[in-house]
């Protein structure tokens, strides 16, 4: 499957912040852009060994769930 160009973010769970808020926070700061489209709360982050966050893991599980949500190869 080819990169895809489409922003998106990962927040942990249970940050005081929510999805409209990450928004307007980006909306004064970057590019219109440049504003992630999708924006997920997760428990924990994919992470090596060394604690290095695993951000292709992040990626294909986003890929994935995209990709299911939108019905495509069924």
């Amino acid at each position: 499957m080819a990169k895809s160009s489409v922003p998106g973010s990962f927040l942990k769970a249970g940050a005081a912040i929510d999805e409209d808020e990450v928004r307007r926070f980006c909306q004064d700061r970057i590019s219109h852009y440049k504003i992630p489209r999708y924006i997920r709360f997760v428990e924990s982050f994919p992470s090596t060994v060394t604690g290095k966050v695993q951000k292709f893991a992040m990626r294909e599980a986003m890929i994935e769930e995209l990709t299911r949500a939108a019905g495509v190869g069924t």
